[in-house]
């Protein structure tokens, strides 16, 4: 049997770039060196991307501080290690990006995307394009599940209603941001794929909607995403 060549891996901060702000630290951009079979590979680290967004630097709590550079590299050695031994068998650079990318994806975020374009369709029936453009937008200054929190205490309560009927058909992106609101502590308040593939994720999610979403069906809700994430995938094969 043929033995397979080793993968090594190691985060480092690329100088020959320009430094940039992380939460209003100066530092130069965080990237990952792979190496296999002699090659050697880098690019530049999910979970600094990630973990870099300004909602990050949003603590409902002032105590709260934002992540730190040594947290950021904690999950993404964590990465590594999981996507490493998911491509182990039968390593190609192709199966490890795609792997990279899907297992470093953020719910929260990702669902958040396909949540505002229902949001926006259904804005528009009701005779506000702007206002759901406004929601829609690519990179919006405000997390949308705090500006919904906040939508449900001033709309009249038949609208908003029928707001969240019409959002049914949606990712499940106000559940998913809720549970891990819930169950993580500040600043890790994302829930990747790496993390959701765990059995323990996914029976603490279920027990979650069961609990405090009582007019949604757990597992309905689990099977949503799974379709979703299923189409997901397939975008990565092709």
């Amino acid at each position: 049997m043929k033995r397979a060549s080793k993968i090594s891996y190691r985060t480092y901060f690329n100088d020959r770039l320009k430094a940039v702000s992380f939460h209003g630290k100066s530092t130069y951009p965080l990237y990952v060196q792979l190496t296999h079979a002699r090659k050697t590979r880098f690019f530049k680290s999910s979970a600094f991307e990630l973990f870099s967004h300004p909602r990050f630097a949003q603590a409902s709590n002032p105590k709260d501080s934002p992540p730190t550079l040594a947290f950021v590299i904690e999950r993404e050695i964590a990465l590594l290690r999981y996507v490493v031994k998911q491509c182990q068998d039968a390593f190609s650079l192709d199966r490890f990006k795609k792997a990279y990318s899907f297992y470093g994806m953020d719910l929260c975020v990702a669902t958040e995307v396909a949540f505002r374009t229902y949001l926006q369709e259904f804005l528009d029936t009701k005779g506000a394009p702007n206002f759901g453009k406004a929601l829609a937008h690519e990179n919006p200054p405000f997390v949308l599940f705090d500006l919904l929190r906040e939508a449900e205490r001033v709309m009249a309560p038949s609208l908003y209603a029928e707001l969240t009927t019409h959002l049914s058909q949606a990712p499940p992106y106000l559940e998913l941001h809720a549970f891990t609101r819930h169950v993580k502590p500040w600043p890790d308040l994302v829930l990747t794929n790496l993390e959701w593939e765990q059995q323990d994720t996914q029976a603490s999610f279920v027990r979650y909607v069961q609990q405090n979403h009582p007019g949604k069906e757990a597992v309905r809700v689990v099977e949503q995403l799974e379709w979703w994430l299923d189409q997901h995938k397939k975008s990565l094969r092709s």
